[in-house]
């Protein structure tokens, strides 16, 4: 009996502490907890789905003009394009596509051309997407042509982008020429038909020198687009270690 009244005098007096130290918590504490979670919510929301920082110019102001296209070539059209669905999350990624029609006479399907702009949050955000977007565009895959390479006669320098890369490949009896390139956050894809094949033969829409001639062009056109702008060019190259560490590859 005593063991018992000593037993319940315990649980009573735990019960008492435990009422003593739920204190009221104080309006102004919990105020300032709600909102600390709002903002913590606000600026994850922000780097989840983050807007590029704003330029002097549009994002389609980046393609390559009318006045540089070899006659009797045409831009025909220019819409958003879905190729930043696969970028990563949070690097802000918007993306547009325009196609050019080379010797429209032809009826050549798949037209001559088409340039892909891509704009990021930040120089890094593109710098780690490029990696991932490089090595798929210029992947091997026997099933779908012969492996990239870059021919005589294509030639390519730029003292803008960050990285670049281009090539030539085949496909059948159509050849395919493309250049891969960053500047600051964006990325600039610019793909040639040089050649395709017409029956028992194969037809130059374009030549290698007026294929790298396209290129210098682009080259220039964002150069002078982005000359003056304040974002942060990083213009050293990647390592082969830098890139063995790319998660992408």
């Amino acid at each position: 009996m005593p063991g018992d009244l000593n037993s319940m005098a315990h649980i009573a007096s735990l019960h008492a502490s435990a009422k003593r130290s739920r204190v009221p918590r104080s309006p102004l504490v919990g105020a300032v907890i709600v909102l600390s979670c709002v903002a913590a919510a606000y600026l994850a929301g922000m780097r989840i789905n983050p807007r590029p920082p704003e330029k002097s110019f549009d994002l389609e102001d980046l393609f390559l003009p009318s006045s540089a296209l070899p006659d009797p070539w045409s831009r025909s059209s220019n819409a958003p394009s879905d190729a930043c669905e696969s970028a990563p999350l949070g690097s802000g990624c918007q993306s547009f596509r325009a196609l050019y029609l080379a010797y429209p006479y032809l009826k050549v399907p798949g037209g001559g051309a088409s340039q892909e702009t891509h704009q990021y949050y930040s120089s890094a955000d593109a710098i780690r997407d490029y990696l991932r977007l490089e090595q798929g565009w210029f992947s091997y895959n026997p099933t779908f042509g012969t492996q990239w390479s870059v021919p005589v006669g294509l030639s390519f320098s730029s003292a803008s982008a960050s990285e670049f890369r281009l090539g030539c490949h085949f496909h059948g009896s159509d050849e395919s020429c493309q250049l891969v390139a960053q500047y600051d956050e964006f990325i600039v894809r610019f793909v040639i038909r040089r050649s395709v094949g017409i029956g028992n033969g194969r037809i130059d829409l374009i030549s290698y020198e007026d294929s790298s001639q396209l290129f210098a062009s682009l080259d220039s056109h964002v150069a002078s687009l982005l000359d003056g702008e304040t974002t942060q060019r990083l213009m050293v190259p990647f390592t082969a270690q830098e890139r063995s560490r790319c998660p992408a590859i």
